[in-house]
């Protein structure tokens, strides 16, 4: 085990007496134990933080180190708070109502899958940067809407099907 592993495996809090210092795991600085915040609450980071590197979710309270919380429209949010959108344009525009159960499909997909990595959360955001313009072009093209039905169709009953067993 290491030894960075060692020091938070022996600790249970970061209080200690007005004298103690702890190293921060983000800035490396030195710093008076009253001014750490406290371990990344982030699942497997547990870096001990202090109060000029932690960042707190302004939705649940919780304490994280920087890279483990996402800077949204000015407002800090952890990964958990973090809103979703509701959000699929083009689906929307493909099966002509927001409320169609492939959507809903896709949804739970988009939420439960591809937001819970960093590769799926980077793909999310591209596809509602370009997405928009796409979704309007299909709307007006009834050819076109068919065919994005034809293509996601299959994929959207293989995710059915999987989450429902």
């Amino acid at each position: 085990m290491a030894k960075h592993e060692e020091d938070h495996e022996n600790e249970d809090s970061y209080s200690g007496k007005e004298g103690d210092y702890r190293l921060c795991d983000c800035c490396g600085r030195n710093v008076p134990i009253r001014k750490i915040s406290g371990v990344c609450q982030h699942p497997g980071c547990g870096e001990w933080i202090c109060k000029d590197c932690a960042q707190m979710c302004k939705v649940c309270g919780r304490i994280f180190c920087p890279a483990h919380v996402e800077d949204i429209e000015g407002k800090n949010h952890c990964h958990k708070c973090k809103p979703k959108s509701e959000y699929c344009f083009i689906a929307t525009a493909a099966y002509g109502t927001p409320f169609a159960q492939e959507i809903e499909v896709l949804r739970y997909w988009r939420d439960n899958f591809l937001q819970t990595f960093s590769l799926g959360r980077l793909f999310v955001n591209i596809y509602y940067k370009i997405s928009p313009p796409i979704a309007n072009f299909i709307e007006k093209r009834n050819w076109l809407r068919k065919s994005i039905r034809f293509i996601l169709d299959p994929y959207v009953s293989f995710l059915d099907w999987y989450y429902k067993k």
